[in-house]
């Protein structure tokens, strides 16, 4: 779990975490920096992800 894009100035005293979407599959890595790309790789599609969720549900709502 990443938490992306957060601006928040202390940790919150609870948080819910709700899954929405699988982005790879489990993986060793080879070295920190193999991670580290991953990791970029992996937010770019969670934004990506999150950026077309809220599209739908913007197209949704002028359904209504």
């Amino acid at each position: 779990t990443h938490v992306l894009d957060s601006n928040l100035k202390k940790p919150p005293t609870s948080l819910s975490i709700a899954f929405l979407h699988r982005l790879r599959d489990e993986k060793k890595f080879r070295s920190i920096g193999d991670l580290r790309k991953q990791v970029l790789t992996d937010c770019q599609r969670a934004r990506r992800f999150f950026s077309l969720f809220k599209n739908v549900n913007r197209y949704k709502s002028t359904l209504s």
